[in-house]
């Protein structure tokens, strides 16, 4: 086993997949969020260094989700329960 250490630590631990599981299941499941919490979410994300561009969507590259239409940004603020791995504002903590 070789182990580099040019490497630098990651400034976050990801959440491990039964942990994002359970998140999803929660989420999709908790109603939409208000108008004021999607804004404050979309600004916080935007301003984000871990934010992914992918064509015309947005991604999280923090919470480590599969590309698919319900990690995309526009479909995925919209959950009243919703959690930032970097714990930015406007997020459940």
């Amino acid at each position: 086993m070789i182990f580099r250490f040019d490497i630098p630590a990651p400034k976050f631990s990801p959440p491990g997949l039964i942990s994002r599981a359970v998140g999803f299941a929660r989420s999709v499941t908790s109603g939409r969020a208000s108008d004021e919490t999607i804004a404050v979410r979309r600004r916080e994300c935007e301003a984000c260094p871990e934010l992914v561009r992918e064509a015309d969507e947005l991604y999280c590259g923090a919470c480590r989700c599969p590309r698919t239409r319900w990690s995309e940004l526009s479909r995925k603020l919209e959950f009243a329960y919703l959690r930032c791995p970097l714990g930015r504002p406007g997020f459940d903590q």
